[in-house]
């Protein structure tokens, strides 16, 4: 199966001054995460591309809410994970989605949680 991808935005701290915009992506064993931040009056001005890879074996809660917004929550083992892409990330990252979206992130979260719970499984086969 090809990588599922879903465009995000992500809460930029910058005082309102730019925007982070980002894609989701799902492989067989990690989620990646592309951020980029754009000023919003310049739109020219760009920061560079930042690149987070979470094995999902890292993954503990990843969740879709509708209501009000869309949006994901992803929860990760270990923090140091999340602050590659903001140096004051909180856990759940909180990534906003479109609506038009929603159908194809509840697909990404069931796919993601089902992968980590099987990948998870097996650590624990080669433990025992």
């Amino acid at each position: 199966m090809d990588a599922m991808e879903l465009p995000v935005r992500l809460r930029s701290h910058t005082a309102g001054l730019g925007r982070c915009h980002g894609i989701l992506r799902l492989t067989p064993s990690s989620l990646v995460l592309e951020t980029q931040l754009r000023a919003i009056v310049f739109h020219f001005i760009k920061a560079p591309v930042k690149v987070l890879h979470l094995p999902l074996e890292q993954l503990a809660d990843l969740q879709l809410k509708t209501f009000p917004r869309c949006r994901l929550l992803l929860s990760v083992d270990r923090l140091s994970l999340l602050r590659e892409v903001h140096a004051d990330a909180r856990n759940p990252l909180r990534l906003r989605l479109r609506r038009k979206d929603r159908h194809l992130a509840r697909d990404l979260v069931q796919t993601a949680l089902l992968r980590a719970s099987e990948l998870k499984l097996r650590g624990m086969d080669f433990e025992a």
